[in-house]
């Protein structure tokens, strides 16, 4: 410690600095911030995103094959209709709200840097799009939340951001195992 650190700072997680820990609320939103985007940049993350997109296009699939078959079979009065419809329309909300947490998230980590990608300002407005449809989607809405489900499809494009990220990263560890083993090779081969 130096003349300067107060005699009851805490010092940092490694021992070694002698710089004090700031306890403030700027520390304390920077950790959150920093915590969050590990969270983000995480292979779970990706899986989960991935696992729920799929959930969500899987139900507006159903919700567009349920609407096609009522309408042509002329089954819209039968009992299992409204509830199935019900149910659907609750799920979509559901699956709204989770996508604006991970766009809140998003934005929390990273701050307006996020938007710097037109892929992430794209999505960023189907998610809200979609929110803000989902609300509303009695009456007039309903026409316009027709149009935005072609919109809400292009979270299927997000899958396979994810898992071209998931791709890189493993291409990435496979690339420094192959040096790995030629150094040893290379050394290896000196040897003998």
């Amino acid at each position: 410690m130096s003349e300067n650190t107060p005699l009851f700072a805490q010092l940092s997680n490694d021992g070694n600095s002698s710089e004090p820990i700031a306890h403030g609320p700027a520390s304390r939103v920077r950790r959150a911030r920093a915590q969050t985007r590990r969270f983000l940049s995480s292979r779970a993350k990706h899986w989960i995103l991935l696992a729920l997109i799929l959930l969500d296009v899987a139900g507006i699939l159903t919700d567009i094959f349920i609407a096609l078959i009522t309408c042509e079979l002329h089954r819209r009065d039968e009992a299992w209709v409204a509830p199935t419809q019900y149910g659907l329309t609750v799920f979509s909300l559901a699956m709204s709200c989770v996508f604006m947490v991970e766009l809140a998230m998003s934005i929390f980590a990273d701050g307006m840097r996020y938007f710097a990608s037109w892929f992430h300002c794209l999505d960023a407005f189907v998610i809200v799009g979609s929110f803000a449809v989902d609300l509303v989607q009695h009456g007039l809405a309903a026409e316009i939340a027709s149009l935005l489900v072609v919109l809400r499809l292009w979270r299927f494009v997000k899958i396979v951001q994810e898992v071209s990220v998931e791709q890189a990263e493993v291409m990435g560890e496979l690339r420094r195992r192959v040096e790995e083993l030629e150094r040893q090779l290379e050394a290896h081969a000196g040897s003998v």
